[in-house]
């Protein structure tokens, strides 16, 4: 499928395709944890990747893949869009305008292009895993997935795989709508003739009593590794092929912007041989997470954000902390010297007989006193005007392990990165990636890197929005541009 026939569709095909794919629909420096006795678990490491468990499969021919997804993008109806009565741009209208409007017949030509220049009938197949990982806390784990691909029918001979497309997807925060469950917009990257790999992240799905550390990117990194591993495992007993020099396509949008930037430092700087070999990513789309870690909690320390949302969601970030071990900061136990019971309580505590994700979707809903974030922590990290006191030991130590988390500076990516954001998005601070993409370009002996691109999203008809509304409307875009352009890295600009 190429680009020229999705241009030529313009937005109409892109509001088919959105109304009808959601099958109801988010590196470190070094490991960001250095107890490497914590994460070594050398029996369990032989088995990581290795398929577990089919959950459920199911094949679509179009018609049937119109009628099993919903009319939400990332959680956002586009219907309340329309509502709200704001000049949401020609793409958003036509889109709302027309949601429900000739969906079978588009998508229908998306699969008769791709058969006939394939010379095989075939439907989407999507299958929903289980397979073994290897926990943030260095713990043997099952994880989900969901995997999709162009699959043969009627006995046709076919086919080989032309690569492979991974995304880590954006917050989800209620268990029954994570993508192994329900699947997701991306799954339509299967139409490239692509193995589209989409995991759950750690803390939901199969592993719902655990909790996502965010911040440990290179375990977040290797889990992702394992989800591939795994849906090449599945595909391997179907008779089904990788065409020999295949690549990897890296996606990842809000919290799994993050993870994506982490995957990539990580393939570029910390990964085995063997796993630079069976991924070979070959590039980057993806951002408006927080890939900057430090500055995010300076900004909290300065006193300029304190606005609720963004506190929720810091908070969050803190609660994923709680069970590393004290040799990440430096032997401090994070339980009884760097954070206040508060902190542990709101985690596990204060929403009795409620999940974590649960937890967590309660907890970005409420309001907090401008205060909330400094009480967390122990007040001999902290001075008489509620600020971190950088003079502390604790203080340095909490800091230094968000400096060896950040992901926007200290590294040259040598694979195809671009880097997506939107100035609009305030929720996900623009200048903390403009930032990122200033250092990223630079090389070390001067000048700027080809292959280090940006895609800046310009939301400034929306007006003055909510943070978190703008930021719902660039994760739309952002799934429109991924699954109607084969090489997004075209998107680009420098």
């Amino acid at each position: 499928m190429n680009r020229e026939f999705f241009n030529s569709l313009a937005c109409g095909v892109h509001a088919s395709v959105i109304a009808a794919v959601l099958l109801v629909i988010p590196l470190s420096f070094q490991s960001c944890n250095d107890d490497d006795a914590a994460l070594e678990v050398p029996q369990y490491e032989l088995h990581r990747g290795t398929l577990s468990d089919i959950s459920w499969s199911k094949s679509y021919t179009p018609r049937e893949f119109e009628n099993a997804f919903s009319t939400a993008i990332g959680g956002m109806d586009l219907n309340l869009l329309k509502s709200i009565g704001m000049d949401m741009g020609p793409m958003f209208g036509k889109i709302a305008d027309g949601l429900l409007e000739n969906q079978g017949d588009v998508l229908q030509e998306l699969f008769d292009e791709e058969q006939g220049r394939k010379g095989a009938k075939w439907e989407m197949q999507a299958y929903s895993i289980t397979f073994n990982s290897v926990g943030y806390k260095g713990e043997p784990i099952e994880l989900s997935a969901i995997v999709a691909f162009p699959n043969a029918v009627n006995g046709t001979q076919f086919h080989v795989l032309d690569n492979i497309s991974v995304y880590n997807h954006a917050r989800v925060d209620e268990n029954d709508r994570v993508p192994s469950k329900v699947g997701d917009i991306m799954l339509l990257r299967a139409f490239y003739n692509q193995l589209v790999v989409i995991p759950d992240e750690e803390g939901s799905g199969a592993s719902i009593d655990h909790y996502f550390a965010e911040t440990e990117n290179d375990r977040n990194a290797q889990q992702t590794i394992d989800a591939i591993k795994a849906a090449l495992e599945l595909i391997g007993g179907m008779g089904i092929e990788m065409k020999e020099g295949y690549g990897t396509w890296n996606f990842g949008i809000s919290l799994g912007g993050e993870t994506c930037v982490g995957f990539h430092h990580y393939m570029e700087l910390n990964a085995t041989p063997e796993e630079r070999r069976l991924v070979n990513l070959k590039a980057t789309f993806g951002g408006a997470g927080v890939i900057t870690p430090s500055m995010y909690f300076d900004l909290f320390d300065k006193g300029e954000t304190v606005a609720s949302l963004d506190m929720g969601l810091a908070l969050n970030q803190l609660e994923g902390l709680l069970e590393l071990p004290a040799l990440a900061f430096g032997g401090y136990d994070p339980k009884t010297q760097l954070f206040s019971p508060e902190l542990f309580e709101r985690k596990s505590q204060k929403f009795p007989g409620v999940t974590l994700m649960e937890s967590r979707r309660q907890m970005l809903g409420r309001e907090f006193p401008q205060d909330a974030f400094q009480k967390i922590f122990q007040n001999d990290m902290l001075d008489s005007n509620g600020r971190f006191n950088h003079d502390s030991p604790k203080t340095q130590a909490l800091f230094s392990y968000f400096k060896k988390c950040d992901l926007g500076c200290g590294w040259t990516p040598s694979v195809k990165f671009t880097l997506v954001w939107s100035d609009e998005d305030q929720m996900m601070l623009p200048y903390m990636h403009q930032q990122a993409y200033n250092n990223l370009r630079k090389l070390p002996g001067g000048g700027t890197n080809p292959l280090m691109k940006k895609h800046e999203v310009d939301l400034s008809f929306l007006g003055q929005l909510l943070a978190s509304t703008s930021h719902h409307v660039l994760c739309a875009y952002y799934f429109l541009e991924c699954v109607g352009n084969e090489n997004p890295e075209d998107l680009g600009t420098y």
